[in-house]
């Protein structure tokens, strides 16, 4: 950005208002800041690049998460007396992950 700056302003619905400070949230900025971001990477047309690299980071900490669940879930039912750990595995893959049993 060159030159000088000036303030924008607009107004958004309750909802919008929601989802923006959801988005900025995620990313730790406020929702000025991500509004910022995302007026100057739409006018700069790499919207869609960030869109899609926010999607990546958020998809790889689900799987993160995901594999974080399977391995407590694992933990406990071991811990717990519950099942012998080849028990707990197969558990979480019919249950969890809802693999088809194997063949006879």
């Amino acid at each position: 950005m060159t030159g000088k700056s000036e303030t924008v302003s607009f107004r958004l619905d309750h909802d919008m208002v929601k989802q923006l400070s959801r988005c900025a949230d995620l990313l730790g900025v406020s929702r000025g800041e991500y509004a910022k971001r995302l007026v100057i990477e739409g006018l700069t047309n790499s919207f869609a690049e960030t869109a899609k690299s926010l999607l990546l980071a958020i998809r790889h900490d689900l799987s993160l998460l995901r594999e974080e669940h399977l391995t407590s879930t694992n933990a406990l039912l071991v811990t717990a007396g519950k099942m012998t750990p080849d028990k707990a595995v197969e558990f979480i893959d019919r249950v969890m992950l809802k693999k088809s049993e194997p063949d006879a």
